[in-house]
């Protein structure tokens, strides 16, 4: 008897992954990232932390 392979996603996975989403929503409505996650801002300095400056 074959059993068929199943990928196992816990509760944990799930509510991981809908944090990340949750969390790429947030940076995108604040303009820190375009919609594909890729930052706004100018990362050529050395401080990749550094948050845009307000006005």
């Amino acid at each position: 008897m074959l059993v068929p392979f199943t990928v196992p996603f816990s509760n944990s996975l799930i509510a991981s992954l809908i944090n990340l989403y949750k969390l790429k929503k947030v940076l995108h409505l604040g303009g820190l990232t375009d919609y594909n996650g890729i930052p706004t801002h100018n990362l050529n300095n050395k401080n990749t932390f550094q948050l845009p400056q307000g006005d």
